[in-house]
């Protein structure tokens, strides 16, 4: 038994290895079309519940709220253009129009994961856009959509 056995026994791996997995990756769509300078995406599923506290009970349990997806992600912004135009998007951001009226053009965006997806109708909070001396210029969005599960195939 040699010295790379002795680790690999006291690593509980035996005499082999585990072998690699592959991992995926998740892709993100506007309205169908894949937004590929995507840099980082982050789904949260917000149930929106709310603590319920009593003086005798102190935490006593939680009320349902009006659950919503939240996602976050950064987009890369190319010398030639940007992928995704905050301004031509505008109809979706949830902002005022000019003349003082709300948006009311739901967009659909998807992520695409782990052979499932997510899809759903919202609209855009807030985008941002940040460069640094030795860094990528990047668009960041956060987006506020309907609550909806995972899709799974069968």
């Amino acid at each position: 038994m040699g010295i790379g056995s002795a680790i690999l026994d006291a690593l509980g791996f035996g005499d082999a290895p585990p072998l690699p997995k592959l991992y995926t990756h998740a892709t993100l769509y506007l309205n169908g079309t894949k937004l590929a300078e995507t840099t980082q995406i982050a789904v949260r599923l917000d149930a929106h519940t709310s603590d319920i506290e009593t003086v005798d009970m102190g935490f006593a349990g939680v009320s349902p709220g009006a659950s919503r997806v939240i996602i976050t992600a950064s987009n890369a912004i190319p010398s030639t253009d940007f992928e995704l135009h905050p301004w031509a998007s505008s109809d979706s951001f949830m902002g005022l129009k000019k003349d003082k009226k709300p948006q009311d053009k739901p967009v659909e965006l998807g992520v695409w994961t782990a052979k499932s997806s997510l899809v759903t109708l919202g609209w855009f909070r807030t985008y941002s856009i940040t460069y640094a001396v030795n860094g990528r210029a990047e668009l960041s969005f956060e987006f506020v959509g309907f609550s909806k599960p995972w899709t799974f195939p069968k």
